[in-house]
């Protein structure tokens, strides 16, 4: 009946409510004061006196109403949304399309691949023509009028309707009753798992949380050990070899090598035994 189900939005919130709607708007900051060009998420363009309008859904957006109402009270409305450029014609305002050329309703003003400001101050001068959308909206009412007649005239007067409807109502309470006791259930077996499961879970986590400490400590101690074992043999070494050199050096032949190598003379090992000229003795009077 029309080219856009939104231009019947009228139908459903009268343009008198909309400036109170606006107004609160307004009061929470999320508009203008004066005169605004109402300008969808896709905009990528400033334009001045320019109020973008967040998209619809849960607080803290904007709910249909809201939109709606600030669309209806701006200058123009710029966007690439159908159902926007039909809120604005059907409460009278222009409309800027901005999305594809070959999808431009027929209701709103192409920007045509020029500047989008100069086809907001066309859209300012170019009111939608309100006598067509009068027209296509009364035929919409004379078609929902005929409709409505058609469903009376369809129910029949014994009530048959009535009961097959609380009949199909009881069903699907029924069916919901059983699909909320289902949920139930299930809900109650996870308990029972989580509750049986945990415990068990929880003990053998500890088991393995002790077994890897434990291994650890192993790990550690052997790790210590080898290192020691390592130093060790290296000074059995380096004794080892103290030794044969010794042994060698106290040959005449070892001897007169090493004289030979600039080693000097051969020193005696150290003794344990201090005397009376060691460290310990009494100082000469």
């Amino acid at each position: 009946m029309v080219p856009h189900p939104a231009l019947a939005l009228p139908r459903l919130a009268a343009a008198a409510q909309t400036p109170a709607v606006v107004e609160r708007l307004r009061a929470a900051s999320a508009l203008p004061p004066g005169d605004y060009v109402a300008l969808d998420e896709d905009v990528v363009v400033d334009v001045p006196d320019g109020a973008r309008l967040p998209a619809v859904g849960a607080p803290p957006r904007w709910t249909p109403l809201e939109r709606a109402a600030a669309i209806a009270q701006a200058a123009v409305y710029v966007g690439g949304s159908p159902t926007g450029c039909a809120i604005a014609t059907a409460y009278g305002r222009p409309s800027v399309w901005t999305g594809p050329t070959e999808h431009a309703p027929a209701f709103a003003i192409s920007p045509g691949g020029g500047p989008l400001g100069a086809a907001v101050d066309r859209a300012r001068t170019h009111l939608p023509g309100a006598a067509a959308i009068a027209e296509q909206l009364a035929e919409l009412d004379a078609a929902l009028d005929e409709l409505a007649k058609l469903l009376d005239a369809g129910t029949p007067s014994d009530g048959r309707t009535d009961r097959v409807l609380r009949v199909r109502l009881r069903e699907e309470e029924r069916a919901a009753a059983q699909r909320e006791q289902e949920l139930a259930d299930y809900n109650a077996s996870l308990n029972n798992e989580i509750v049986s499961v945990g415990p068990r879970y929880t003990a053998l986590w500890r088991k393995i949380h002790a077994g890897d400490r434990h291994y650890n400590w192993h790990r550690i101690r052997a790790d210590r050990a080898e290192a020691d074992v390592d130093k060790l043999w290296r000074l059995h070494e380096q004794r080892a070899s103290t030794r044969m050199k010794r042994a060698l050096r106290s040959t005449k032949v070892g001897d007169a090598a090493a004289r030979a190598l600039g080693a000097g003379p051969l020193a005696p090992p150290p003794t344990s035994d201090l005397g009376p000229e060691g460290p310990d003795a009494d100082a000469p009077a």
